[in-house]
């Protein structure tokens, strides 16, 4: 499995990962928060909500899509295509994936982690 090579995105990526992430949903799990509410205000701030639809970071997100895209695009197989959390944090649970499809899905995740500029 690859791995971040940049310490705040491979320890946020640990955090997604782990449902252990300075989001205000855990914040609010744990008594550090007053509300679950993003800043956005279009959702609760959670690991879905960062990577899939906080408007804050939009413009990163298509980035984000677009490499992926680009990667599905060029597949033999192509099959239907999910972007989810579990695809962008674990596509090696996907079977269909290769090794280095997977590979490529997660460097651009944490390139999308990084670019986001959250210690997550």
């Amino acid at each position: 499995m690859s791995f971040p090579t940049d310490r705040c995105s491979a320890i946020s990526y640990i955090r997604l990962l782990l449902d252990d992430a300075l989001l205000k949903a855990h914040q609010h799990r744990s008594g550090l928060a007053d509300c679950r509410n993003c800043d956005c205000g279009f959702g609760i701030e959670d690991i879905d909500h960062f990577l899939l639809h906080c408007t804050q970071y939009d413009n990163m997100r298509q980035v984000l899509k677009e490499d992926i895209m680009n990667l599905w695009e060029e597949r033999e197989d192509r099959g239907s295509f999910n972007f989810s959390v579990q695809l962008l944090l674990f596509p090696f649970a996907d079977d269909p994936l290769t090794y280095a499809e997977s590979h490529e899905i997660l460097s651009a995740t944490f390139k999308y982690i990084k670019n986001c500029g959250r210690q997550l």
